[in-house]
């Protein structure tokens, strides 16, 4: 069973010569400035290494070798450039380059490793230091495991990235590519530099998410994220708290929407004026300045506290029950159910809905949000459904999403994990429904219905 959830990922040709190390034959690349050797066995990378006319090597062979690079300072750089090749690396090089690899075990210090390859399990064992992790693979699967201390992991790509291990030392995440997928399950602050989707495994504690542009953060029941940081002027950012978020401080002119099913009150800070909060959680909100707050159902027992004066912020109770408002001088009023106390009369904007982030693209791109759809045909139960690997094989033409009368534009359809991920255009709050249309009659004309609590991450 599962939940649906949000996906929302040169050498110029120079003359070839031969070089002999040790009497080891190797085929070598010779420039003005540099020699570098392309090797095939473990023989010919010590013989490399010791060779101080070398200065740059690639690992490249068929084989499923395992190379070790003993301990030392290299002043040299090294390429992995072979699928099937283990690396496990002691040296302190100028630069470490995996291109392809079957996976790279990093035990030294202060290496400064970049990753091209798409496939790649790259361990930081326990005792190596400050290593600099830098991800250049589009649409890759990245898996960083941080034994050891890891300085940074930035993402300059649109690739799927996940980052685990038991570092003593919380590693710093930066995303600088659109529709990065982060998976976070180590000690971690994370940076959202572009639209991207974060999610935070369980057991796992980030100290601080900074979203500097759109962003979908999930936190998952057992983890904690003990603060996120709105900073993006328009960005939308949408948190599902299904663990604890302990505060949000929204510093910019945005969207921000909390939902999930989390037991723990979250605490909101806004201070810049013309935010719009939209919360489906406890929520204790401070205005610092004259803000948007909308609470929804799921809400129940929040209350709105004006932190500064002549702070006057609009408030609508969507929820069960009356929500509670503190002016400046400490004086409650209350919001009932259905009811909205514009605050605010300076204001004459209408209130707009929050809607979920776009992962697609900046401003003037089209915006797509990528979602995963499982598919079955045992009984539904919330937004889990039974899936049944019968199903697979479909394509993007046996899928019809409407809302209303209206067909959504789907853009892709993926298989992924037993399931389907579908990339729709435009997402709007609503329902939606979802028919497959299937070869076999399990699957014909089956309905799914998606609300903001299903369909969001």
């Amino acid at each position: 069973m599962r939940k649906n959830k949000l996906v929302t990922k040169v050498f110029a040709g120079m003359m070839v010569t031969a070089l002999v190390l040790q009497s080891t034959p190797m085929a070598a690349v010779s420039t003005q400035a540099a020699q570098k050797v392309v090797i095939k066995t473990q023989k010919q990378l010590d013989a490399a290494l010791k060779n101080k006319k070398v200065t740059a090597i690639e690992i490249r062979t068929t084989s499923g070798t395992t190379f070790s690079i003993k301990s030392g300072t290299y002043n040299k750089s090294i390429e992995v450039n072979s699928t099937k090749a283990k690396v496990v690396n002691n040296g302190k090089f100028k630069s470490v380059t995996v291109k392809n690899a079957n996976s790279f075990t990093e035990k030294a210090d202060n290496n400064k490793i970049n990753i091209t390859d798409k496939s790649l399990n790259l361990n930081v064992a326990k005792g190596a230091d400050n290593s600099k992790i830098t991800v250049s693979s589009t649409g890759g699967n990245i898996n960083v495991k941080a034994d050891g201390k890891v300085a940074s992991v930035t993402v300059n790509k649109k690739t799927t990235l996940k980052v685990s291990g038991s570092t003593p030392k919380a590693v710093k995440i930066t995303s600088n590519a659109i529709g990065a997928n982060i998976y976070v399950a180590s000690k971690a602050n994370v940076q959202l530099n572009k639209a991207s989707v974060v999610s935070v495994s369980k057991g796992t504690v980030v100290d601080t998410l900074v979203a500097n542009k759109d962003a979908n953060i999930t936190v998952a029941q057992g983890a904690t994220v003990k603060k996120v940081e709105v900073k993006g002027t328009s960005a939308k950012v949408n948190v599902k708290a299904n663990g604890a978020v302990a505060s949000v401080s929204v510093a910019a002119k945005a969207e921000v929407a909390v939902t999930g099913t989390t037991t723990s009150t979250v605490k909101v800070e806004a201070n810049t004026e013309g935010a719009k909060i939209n919360t489906a959680v406890k929520t204790e909100v401070t205005a610092n300045a004259n803000v948007n707050v909308t609470v929804e159902k799921g809400a129940e027992g929040s209350s709105v506290k004006v932190g500064k004066e002549n702070v006057t912020p609009t408030v609508s109770n969507k929820s069960g029950e009356a929500i509670t408002i503190i002016d400046f001088k400490g004086t409650e009023t209350k919001v009932d159910a259905g009811q909205t106390t514009d605050t605010n009369p300076g204001s004459s904007e209408p209130e707009t809905p929050v809607t979920p982030p776009s992962t697609g693209g900046d401003e003037g791109q089209t915006q797509l949000i990528e979602y995963d759809v499982y598919i079955g045909f045992g009984p539904a139960s919330g937004n889990t459904f039974t899936v049944d690997t019968d199903a697979m094989g479909l394509t993007k033409e046996s899928f019809l999403l409407k809302k209303g009368d209206k067909v959504i534009t789907i853009t892709n359809v993926r298989e992924s994990e037993g399931g389907y991920a579908i990339t729709i255009e435009n997402f709007d709050v609503g329902t939606y429904t979802l028919t497959i249309k299937g070869d076999g009659k399990k699957y014909k004309d089956t309905d799914f219905t998606f609300t903001r609590d299903t369909i969001a991450a």
